[in-house]
């Protein structure tokens, strides 16, 4: 696998893991609406990865 795939995919494994697990462990103790936020908030820091990937793999 290439550089920037390997980076992408561990990414995306951990965007997609760590609900399934904080749902079926951890959701009790907190509201939904924290819930949302924090989903929210890794959201946005997967795009900002996303983008730190793809410009540092842009260089020449």
């Amino acid at each position: 696998m290439k550089g920037i795939k390997f980076y992408i995919w561990t990414g995306v494994i951990a965007y997609l893991s760590w609900p399934f697990y904080f749902l079926i462990n951890q959701s009790h103790d907190y509201k939904n609406s924290d819930i949302v936020e924090a989903m929210g908030l890794v959201t946005a820091m997967l795009i900002v990865y996303v983008i730190i990937l793809f410009l540092y793999f842009k260089k020449p």
